[in-house]
Formats: C-alpha cells, sequence, structure tokens
C-alpha cells in the first residue's frame, strides 16, 4: 500500500494506492490523524488507487469519518472505484460520504480557494 499527501488551502489530499483491507487499513488511518493539523478544515481522500476494499475498509472510511467530525473537520471522497461505490450503496453507507469525480470539486466543497493543477 502506498500512501500520498498534501495540504492544499486548509485541506489534507490523501491519495491511497493498493488494498485498504484489515491489514492496512490501521496505516491509513494513522497517516490521516497524524497529518491533521489544528487549522485543517477537511481530509479529501483519493480511492482511485484503490482496488479492493474489505469490511475492515469500510470501518476504516467510518473511523476516519467521526475522528474528523470530533476535530471539527470533514472527510470527503475522491475517484471512488465503480466496485467501491458499490459496495457503499449494498452498505447503505453511501448518503455517509460526500463523493466527487473532480479534485476541484472536492476543494471547492470546503469553500476552499486553492488553485488546483488536474
Amino acid at each position: 500500500m502506498t500512501i500520498t499527501t498534501r495540504t492544499l488551502d486548509h485541506v489534507l489530499l490523501v491519495q491511497v494506492e493498493g488494498h485498504l483491507v484489515s491489514e492496512t487499513e490501521a496505516r491509513v488511518r494513522d497517516r490521516v490523524t497524524a497529518e491533521v493539523a489544528r487549522d485543517t478544515v477537511g481530509v479529501v481522500l483519493d480511492l482511485q488507487g484503490v482496488d479492493l476494499l474489505d469490511s475492515s475498509g469500510l470501518g476504516c472510511l467510518l473511523r476516519l469519518r467521526e475522528i474528523l467530525r470530533g476535530a471539527g473537520a470533514s472527510l470527503k471522497l475522491l475517484h471512488v472505484p465503480p466496485r467501491v461505490r458499490t459496495l457503499l450503496a449494498l452498505t447503505k453507507l453511501s448518503p455517509f460520504f460526500d463523493t466527487f469525480d473532480t479534485e476541484a470539486a472536492a476543494l471547492r466543497s470546503f469553500g476552499s480557494n486553492a488553485i488546483v493543477s488536474t
């Protein structure tokens, strides 16, 4: 699993590649929570490179959402693969997550004025 992060306009962007499963979910959760700063308004989790997500991966998304809410921030999902969208729908978790197809749209959802390269 590869996790890459960067910050734009108080939003932490996290790109995850590989399997988001029981063996890796703690790495994602720990990395995100470690990098969230006091002035972070939210996290955009880019799932484009996630090729497998299991129940532990879903749990990770829910835990991150709650951790961030407790810190006054929010979690948005970016580039959600079709299999993950289907899993979110089947488990009735879709309403808990805002999903976006572009980084610019995800950043705008936070009221961000950051310039995004495409």
